[in-house]
């Protein structure tokens, strides 16, 4: 009965390797524990203090991480993490001189929802309202609509359009560049916008908002967003009110 047990310890012991089983020496009997074997979820823009320790209890001189995907998490060289967008990888820890001894951790990053009213201005103009502005948005997304004023910067602007609404007012005198990104109804923020479904579009035509005579002319700008296909373009037509 000893020699069964003794026979049991030393196969559990043993790796298969193209058939042959070769014995493990003691100091590879280890694996590294993340965040105590438990994934981690994080919001995208926020760092997470990922523990790495011995199953052995055992101290090492220098451990490395790294992730499968650096464009959802990135780890530094002291293991922390750093989300960056929405998605799921996979963290690997391991010792650097025995890459054997080595543990996993599932990370999932999300964005974090923000609420933002129709109409809700990002950035103000600072010149005298004059011309009327009309931007209405399909039912198929939001919009985060930025006037760049190409002669006067501090009458550029910047506003937020729901799905199915109009945004109306007035606006400074002026050329503007229009930029303005869909992708849905979710809003992440300025820095992430509609997360990876966010589609940047520069309308083609400068707008003009001038006075003629006795006319003051303005813009009705529409913005249709049609979700057939991942990141499929956005369209939009200006017409030119009085």
């Amino acid at each position: 009965m000893k020699r069964v047990i003794a026979l049991l310890v030393f196969i559990a012991f043993m790796v298969t390797s193209g058939g042959v089983l070769t014995l493990l020496p003691e100091y590879l009997r280890d694996s590294l524990i993340l965040n105590g074997g438990e994934p981690v979820e994080l919001y995208a823009g926020k760092t997470f203090d990922l523990t790495t320790v011995s199953e052995k209890k055992r101290e090492y001189d220098l451990i490395k991480w790294e992730s499968s995907d650096p464009e959802v998490v990135k780890v530094d060289l002291a293991g922390d993490l750093h989300a960056v967008g929405e998605g799921y990888a996979q963290v690997r820890a391991y010792v650097a001189d025995k890459e054997r001894i080595q543990g996993t951790c599932q990370v999932h990053v999300k964005y974090k929802e923000k609420k933002v009213k129709n109409g809700h201005m990002f950035r103000e103009f600072k010149g005298e309202p004059v011309s009327p502005v009309k931007v209405t948005c399909s039912k198929d997304s939001d919009a985060y609509v930025f006037f760049k004023n190409k002669d006067e910067s501090e009458d550029s602007f910047a506003f937020y359009v729901k799905a199915g609404k109009t945004v109306e007012f007035k606006a400074p005198l002026g050329t503007y560049e229009v930029n303005y990104a869909t992708g849905g109804t979710k809003w992440y923020g300025k820095k992430y916008m509609f997360g990876r479904t966010t589609k940047m579009t520069r309308h083609p035509d400068d707008v003009k908002l001038y006075i003629e005579g006795y006319t003051i002319y303005g813009i009705d700008l529409k913005i249709v967003q049609e979700f057939k296909t991942f990141g499929e373009d956005s369209d939009s037509s200006i017409e030119e009110v009085r």
